[in-house]
């Protein structure tokens, strides 16, 4: 949960710059107690409060870490009623992963605007661009830490 403070400071920093809201970033955090794994309910309950943090901040879309369809389907209304798209990130998985599979297959069943992928085009890096090794080195980073990085 987000206090009023801290959501009163990042609505005044997004007038103040005129920033546009994009994408409100979210976990399906599973295992914030310890020895405990939260269930569908408590964590569709998280995710709930997400969208609606995200929709108070002007936010058009909350991007998941990972997501079933069973907790999709359990967080849409919410998402349908605050007009939010629920974008899940293929960050580890390619799109023919399993998982990835069942949420298409349920993307494409429930047919809601809602509900989307987001590539993580950094997945699909070969390499760290030259661009960001030669800033490294040009802000001062000792040559075997960019090398390294390289």
């Amino acid at each position: 949960m987000l206090l009023p403070g801290v959501e009163r400071t990042v609505r005044r920093g997004i007038d103040a710059y005129g920033l546009v809201p994009a994408c409100y970033d979210a976990y399906a955090e599973r295992g914030r107690r310890y020895g405990q794994t939260a269930s569908l309910a408590e964590t569709a309950e998280l995710i709930e409060a997400e969208l609606a943090i995200a929709h108070r901040l002007g936010f058009p879309m909350l991007r998941l870490n990972d997501a079933t369809p069973d907790l999709l389907a359990a967080v849409l209304p919410a998402a349908e009623r605050l007009d939010l798209r629920i974008v899940v990130e293929l960050h580890g998985k390619p799109i023919r992963h399993p998982d990835s599979v069942r949420l298409a297959e349920y993307f494409d069943a429930v047919q809601s605007p809602c509900l989307g992928f987001l590539q993580d085009l950094g997945a699909m890096m070969r390499a760290v661009p030259r661009s960001y090794l030669r800033w490294g080195c040009r802000i001062g980073r000792p040559d075997a830490i960019v090398e390294t990085v390289e």
